[in-house]
């Protein structure tokens, strides 16, 4: 062989041998075959805690302006009511039940326990008059 074959060959192979130091690792296991070799899984990371917001922000969310602040003000104060319950009178359980169906009034749960409904509506009217409630921003919801 001469000096230029040999040149030759040696540049051939250190060409193939970077080439196949750049190839990506291939399964010797021929087609088909199971393979034992474990796939990588990616671990979920827990996150991190939300960025800390100033005081200035977190209050800039609540903004009312004054006619919303009246407006609730008067709203709050026209249900009399609320602030003494629950209330338990005469065996005769009153309470926040949530938000009545046309999403205006509040749903009251009355148990009349051993009285009777008619008992229950009564005093339930009773208490409306004694903390001068006029009754409108209530819906009564009856439960055995």
């Amino acid at each position: 062989m001469t000096r230029r074959a040999r040149a030759v060959a040696l540049t051939a192979l250190v060409l193939v041998a970077i080439a196949v130091l750049e190839l990506p690792d291939r399964d010797p296991a021929p087609r088909g075959a199971p393979t034992a070799r474990a796939t990588p899984t990616a671990t979920a990371t827990p996150p991190g805690p939300p960025p800390r917001a100033s005081r200035a922000q977190i209050n800039a969310q609540d903004r009312l302006t004054h006619a919303q602040r009246t407006r609730e003000q008067r709203q709050v104060a026209a249900r009399r009511l609320l602030d003494h319950l629950p209330l338990e009178l005469a065996g005769v359980r009153i309470d926040v039940a949530g938000i009545a169906p046309d999403r205006r009034r509040t749903l009251l749960e009355l148990r009349p326990g051993s009285r009777g409904r008619d008992f229950a509506l009564d005093l339930y009217r009773q208490a409306l008059a004694t903390y001068g409630d006029s009754g409108r921003a209530y819906q009564p919801h009856l439960v055995p």
